[in-house]
This record gives C-alpha cells, structure tokens and sequence, in this order.
C-alpha cells in the first residue's frame, strides 16, 4: 500500500468514526447498569477508531504492500461471515452462529474442515460459558430452541 493509499484507509477509519459516535449519540440501554455499562462500549470504540485513523494519517513512514488478490478474497469472504454473524446470531442463536463463524475463520486462513468445526464448537463454548454463566449477559438462544 503506497503512502496515499495508507492515508486513505486513515481517512476512511476516521469516518468511520465519527459514524460509530454520531451512532451512540442515539443509544440508550433499556436496564439500569453502571457508569460504564454497554452505554460506553460504542463511545470506546469510536474513540479507538478515531485514535488508530488518526494515526494513519501521520504516519507516512511506514511501507505497506497491498494484499495479493487470493488475500483479499480471503478479507472479503470474512467480511461477509462478520456479517452473517450479525444476521444469525439471533435466530441460530449464540452458540451455532459463533460456531460457524470461528469454523469459517478456521477454514480461510488454512485449517481442514473438522478441525475447524471442533474449534469452533470448544471457542463457542467457552464464550457462551463466559458471557452468560461468568459475567451474567444474556444471549440469544435461537429461535429454534425456543427462543425468542
């Protein structure tokens, strides 16, 4: 990636941060938590965004070479399994959707298909077992197991 096209992303991460914050402008939590409740988490984002943007913009001293194209396929198809997440998280549930996610990450970036499943299941697990047993979040079940 040549100095402009660095610029660029910088410039591309900056607006996207103050996409992220005009977005929490508008965000409210419908349960009582403290000071630094889910309220805060998009503000830290965007604050980060804005950090990392900012610093690509005054880093001009850093050579970076562009993804071959066989890369950004990889970037593009897990692109689109972030977003499937997104979509299924809900009606597949937390566990399955978090599964195929890790699963897919596995398998673009090199491992064989059962290999990837199993690691997806024990990295699904464990993040279930964290969120809802270790900090108390609630998480979707699916639909197809009777939930919501």
């Amino acid at each position: 990636m040549s100095a402009r096209s660095y610029r660029l992303a910088g410039a591309a991460v900056c607006v996207a941060a103050v996409a992220v914050a005009l977005t929490a402008r508008g965000f409210t939590v419908g349960f009582i938590t403290d000071p630094v409740g889910p309220r805060a988490l998009p503000w830290l984002a965007a604050a980060l965004l804005g950090i990392g943007g900012i610093g690509m913009l005054s880093d001009r001293s850093r050579p970076v070479s562009w993804p071959v194209r066989p890369m950004l396929w990889k970037l593009l198809l897990a692109v689109l399994s972030l977003l499937g997440f997104a979509l299924l998280t809900e009606p597949l549930g937390f566990t399955v959707a978090t599964t195929a996610l890790a699963a897919s990450f596995g398998v673009l970036f090199g491992a064989r298909w059962g290999s990837a499943l199993a690691v997806g299941v024990i990295v699904a697990l464990a993040l279930f077992g964290f969120f809802a047993w270790g900090l108390g979040v609630p998480l979707p079940a699916g639909r197809w197991l009777g939930g919501p």
